[in-house]
């Protein structure tokens, strides 16, 4: 199952490329997508050197859709039924 998640994950139609450049936010939801990192080399000069921050953010009050990544997506179709995607 794994190396079928890893041949899906990079399926060129499947990821996203991103170039950061200073001053560039990411936001991920971990709970629904699966990220990494290509290899870079660092400078040695201290003034050059990569400076990146991670932030972990928790807000109980948010409304963050998970109740809808639960259920499935509603389709006019599927609105008739018990509300999971119907093919």
């Amino acid at each position: 199952m794994l190396d079928l998640i890893d041949s899906v994950a990079n399926e060129p139609a499947f990821y996203l490329d991103m170039d950061f450049e200073p001053g560039d936010m990411q936001f991920l939801k971990n709970a629904v997508i699966l990220h990494a990192r290509t290899e870079y080399e660092d400078w040695k000069e201290p003034e050059l050197k990569r400076h990146l921050l991670r932030l972990w953010l928790t807000n109980f009050t948010f409304k963050d859709g998970d109740s809808q990544v639960r259920e499935g997506i509603r389709t006019q179709r599927s609105d008739q039924g018990d509300g999971r995607k119907q093919s």
